[in-house]
């Protein structure tokens, strides 16, 4: 399941996708970055011993966090142009420190994830006030692993 999981997004990220590609440029990233964040994320998964998926409230949790993570990775390009509109790239991806107010980051999760990925300088995030949903705490959390 990870490996077409991983496979779905790896297609998504083809060269014509212009909003993919344009997540790359402005993000200074590249596919293979994101297809290896992607595989460490689902990794963990795979290396469950096989009596870990006998109960099937551990197997629906690994299933939802392979999902959520493949979620998470395939909406970075539209979240991250609309966290765009409201600041520009240079300050969220080149800061050691960034607040991204309610305004910003509320239902937004996944750009920040996308932020905090991209940004390697990054030593502060801000989210007071965002609100962010549970899955979402995942993403973040996720990226900044």
């Amino acid at each position: 399941m990870c490996e077409q999981m991983q496979l779905g997004i790896k297609t998504r990220m083809a060269p014509d996708n212009t909003a993919w590609s344009g997540f790359f440029d402005v993000a200074g990233i590249t596919a293979e970055d994101v297809t290896n964040y992607l595989r460490n994320w689902h990794r963990r998964y795979s290396q469950l011993d096989s009596s870990h998926f006998n109960e099937d409230s551990a197997l629906g949790g690994v299933i939802a966090e392979v999902v959520l993570a493949s979620t998470s990775v395939g909406m970075w390009p539209e979240r991250f142009q609309l966290l765009r509109q409201k600041m520009e790239p240079s300050a969220m991806l080149g800061a050691e420190e960034l607040v991204l107010e309610r305004k910003m980051a509320h239902g937004n999760g996944a750009a920040v994830a996308a932020v905090l990925f991209a940004n390697k300088k990054l030593v502060k995030l801000d989210l007071k006030g965002a609100e962010l949903t549970t899955e979402e705490v995942v993403m973040v959390a996720a990226a900044a692993a």
